[in-house]
């Protein structure tokens, strides 16, 4: 394990360099190369997982050195295409002398969503960790219905970088009607996608969770889906959040998202002292639409009023 793990550590080099380079053609408004190179990636790190673990017999020390060489290939294969078809990135001596105010600029954004990110993940464990105490079944149920969860609001996640992106590049060119279309069409893509959601999870929840969890217990089953049933409805609240957080990033106002993140984080915290011990697993599963909706609304109104602020400017 310890090995592995070393790998993987040390990979984290590779990772973010794939993801510096992703993010450069991204920016530059090619957002299916990387996507490309990025299934190219998932194919062959499946295929080195069977060489190295049948293959060889390295077991999960194998896995990780997959993963870190799948990765590899990754960049390299971004790299190169980065130099070929994208010359004017071409880095050159002068390049690399170091201007305090764009240093300054990159640590604010980066360091903001950073930490952003990792409050929300701290909440997160902090609330696992009042879950754990709840018995094996809930504890089932709720890895279950969170690997649901999980997939299902990757579609917020995608629409949430790509305002980061989309609104910050139209910032500095200017353009600020485009910046209010991206997220008129971002919030309404979101609030399609929760309705889908909805109907998926109230017509087909049970089998999603079967999929997962053990057909012969029927308390994990429920638990699990009247979760899921509890969750969903609120992902109008969740997709308005997380798609004026970033929006607000992308204006370069990371205070704002930094704090609704705190606040989430506190809130989580508070749920595991004072409501899972009065409500139980009910207290777990009111827990995060609370704090979606009054999040929600809070970055709803500072959104629009820096919006307007940036309008009149």
């Amino acid at each position: 394990i310890f090995l592995a793990l070393s790998t993987l550590a040390g990979g984290l080099i590779v990772t973010l360099i794939y993801n510096l380079e992703a993010n450069i053609l991204r920016a530059l408004g090619d957002s299916i190369v990387p996507l490309i190179i990025l299934v190219i990636s998932a194919v062959l790190n499946v295929g080195l997982d069977f060489l190295f673990i049948f293959g060889f017999g390295m077991g999960v020390d194998g896995a990780a050195l997959a993963t870190v060489i799948a990765q590899l290939i990754s960049a390299i294969v971004c790299f190169v295409y980065l130099i070929r078809k994208c010359p004017f990135l071409k880095l050159g001596r002068s390049d690399f002398r170091l201007h305090g105010e764009e240093i300054k600029s990159l640590l604010a954004s980066g360091l903001g969503m950073a930490l952003m990110y990792s409050i929300v993940d701290i909440g997160s464990i902090v609330l696992q960790n009042g879950i754990n105490g709840l018995g094996t079944d809930i504890i089932s149920a709720h890895t279950a219905a969170r690997k649901i969860f999980s997939f299902t609001i990757m579609p917020f996640s995608a629409i949430s970088a790509t305002l980061v992106t989309f609104v910050s590049q139209n910032l500095g060119a200017g353009k600020f009607d485009r910046i209010k279309k991206s997220i008129k069409y971002g919030l309404l893509i979101g609030y399609g996608w929760s309705t889908l959601a909805v109907l998926i999870v109230y017509l087909f929840g049970e089998q999603l969770v079967l999929m997962i969890a053990p057909a012969d217990n029927r308390e994990i089953i429920d638990t699990a889906v009247n979760y899921l049933r509890i969750n969903v409805p609120f992902y109008y609240a969740l997709n308005t959040l997380l798609s004026l957080r970033c929006t607000l990033q992308g204006l370069g106002k990371s205070v704002v998202p930094i704090g609704a993140s705190i606040v989430e984080m506190i809130w989580k915290i508070v749920t595991v002292v004072a409501v899972i011990p009065v409500c139980g697993y009910f207290g777990v599963c009111i827990s995060e639409p609370i704090i979606w909706t009054a999040s929600g609304l809070l970055v709803a109104v500072i959104a629009i009023k820096t919006l307007r602020a940036f309008e009149k400017a």
